[in-house]
C-alpha cells in the first residue's frame, strides 16, 4: 500500500513551524525537566554553549561530506555542479530542518510524515558516508607507518563509523542545549 504524500506541509511551512510550535514544547519540557540553581546558571550556560561549538564542528563537517557525495553523484550523471558560497548549506539545512521537526514531533506527525522524515534521515546518513568513503579512499593516513584506505570494506567502515557521529548527534545536541540554555537564563533571571 503506498504512503500518501499529499497531506504533507510545504517545506516553508515546516521552516516557519518549527521555531514557533517547537519553542515552546521544548522551553516547558525545559522547565519541568531541568531545576538550575541560580550559582549554577553561568557554568550550565557555558558548557552548553561549548557543546554548541563542538557540535556546530561536527555538522560543519557532515555538511562537508553530504557536499562531497552529493557533487560525486552530480557528477556521475554528467551535471558539473560547484556547492560552494551558499549552495553549501542548502541540502545539510534542508536535511537538519526535516530531521528536527520529525524528531520533534514524532510522536504527534502522520505516518507519512514519519516517512519523509525518516527517509531524509537515512538520506543523509547515506550521503554522509558515501562522501568519507569517497574521501579516504586512496588515501594514506599519516599513523601507523603510513597505512593506506582501500576504496571498499575499510572506506565503507570509517565512513559508517564517521557518519554514527557527525549525523545524528549534533542536531539532539542542539535541542538539548537550547533547552538547557533557557532554563539558565530563566534561573538567572529569577
Amino acid at each position: 500500500m503506498p504512503i500518501p504524500l499529499h497531506d504533507a506541509k510545504p517545506l516553508t511551512d515546516l521552516i516557519v513551524n518549527i521555531s514557533k510550535e517547537t519553542s515552546m514544547q521544548r522551553e516547558a519540557q525545559a522547565q519541568a525537566q531541568v531545576t538550575v540553581r541560580k550559582d549554577g546558571a553561568v557554568a550550565d550556560i557555558a558548557m552548553h554553549v561549548a557543546a554548541l561549538l563542538v557540535v556546530g564542528g561536527f555538522w560543519y563537517a557532515g555538511a562537508y561530506f553530504t557536499n562531497v557525495s552529493i557533487t560525486a553523484i552530480l557528477r556521475w550523471f554528467g551535471a558539473t555542479v560547484a556547492l560552494d558560497g551558499w549552495l553549501f548549506l542548502v541540502f545539510p539545512l534542508i536535511f537538519s530542518v526535516v530531521e528536527i521537526y520529525g524528531w520533534e514531533r514524532r510522536k504527534e506527525l502522520k505516518a507519512s510524515l514519519i516517512f519523509v522524515a525518516g527517509f531524509v534521515a537515512v538520506l543523509d546518513a547515506g550521503t554522509t558516508v558515501h562522501g568519507v568513503a569517497t574521501t579516504v579512499a586512496g588515501k594514506t593516513l599519516p599513523w601507523m607507518s603510513g597505512v593506506t584506505v582501500d576504496s571498499g570494506a575499510t572506506a565503507l567502515g570509517i565512513g559508517v563509523g564517521t557518519a554514527l557521529i557527525i549525523t545524528f548527534v549534533p542536531e539532539r545536541v542542539l535541542l538539548a542545549s537550547i533547552a538547557a540554555i533557557r532554563s539558565a537564563m530563566g534561573a538567572l533571571s529569577k
